[in-house]
């Protein structure tokens, strides 16, 4: 499992939960909401010093913000290996079914 996408991950679910965009994120952190956007999908070498400006604008420490429970962890590694060897295509398809299912849960 890449530890960039938990980074993500974390970032997002802790982003949703306090109710803010990803532009205004990224306002509070000083950077471009495409650039938050690639960070929460783990598509960006993030570095520490901006994992800390990150963490402060959600309102917490950089250790709790990538602490995620283990229950998240374990359904992370699940859908990645779902995901795993599929064609981009593929992938974009069960991510949009992943993101049907979540907004039904909501």
């Amino acid at each position: 499992m890449d530890e960039l996408i938990l980074i993500g991950v974390a970032i997002r679910d802790l982003r949703k939960s306090k109710g803010l965009s990803q532009g205004k994120l990224a306002d509070l952190v000083d950077t471009q909401a495409s650039y938050i956007s690639a960070v929460e999908r783990g598509e960006k070498n993030v570095t520490v010093e901006t994992l800390t400006k990150i963490a402060a604008a959600l309102g917490e420490n950089l250790f709790e913000m990538l602490n995620p429970n283990k229950e998240e962890i374990e359904s992370i590694k699940q859908i990645d290996e779902l995901l795993n060897g599929k064609t981009d295509e593929k992938r974009k398809r069960l991510l949009e079914i992943f993101e049907m299912i979540a907004r039904l849960e909501q």
